[in-house]
């Protein structure tokens, strides 16, 4: 099953969507902006913005329904919702988890789901990202 995530630039007060991580099949223009069309079984990290509010989402394609999938706007069809942050400081520290895991030889799409499961529940923690990173990617199995 093929997934669309749509993009597009804030044109006053709009909302805006974009892709922070995950390569596409392809992109086709729409109306409503930019389309990306993802295989199953991808990695995608998206970022929404409405106003003055941020979302930051990393799910994964599905292949097909399954229980516990969710809708996200500008994505169809549903996904599996790996990890959601609403916090500014939130959305931070998912976007430096990427980032880090990459450093230390591990890009997005290598990790599996519940490494992803459990950074959700880090976000808030006082403790230093890159320590969290660490200690998640030691849990983490490599997907081949």
């Amino acid at each position: 099953m093929i997934t669309a995530v749509t993009e597009r630039r804030a044109l006053q007060g709009d909302a805006a969507a974009h892709i922070v991580v995950g390569e596409p099949l392809r992109r086709v223009e729409s109306p409503a902006g930019s389309v990306a069309l993802f295989p199953p079984d991808r990695i995608v990290a998206y970022a929404v913005r409405s106003g003055t509010q941020e979302r930051f989402f990393i799910f994964r394609t599905l292949h097909a329904l399954e229980h516990g999938h969710v809708a996200l706007p500008g994505v169809l069809p549903h996904v599996r919702l790996l990890l959601a942050a609403r916090r500014p400081r939130h959305i931070r520290r998912a976007q430096q988890l990427l980032q880090l895991a990459a450093a230390h030889g591990r890009p997005p799409e290598t990790l599996d789901d519940a490494f992803y499961l459990r950074a959700a529940t880090t976000l808030a923690a006082r403790v230093r990202i890159d320590d969290i990173v660490i200690g998640l990617l030691a849990q983490d199995t490599p997907q081949d």
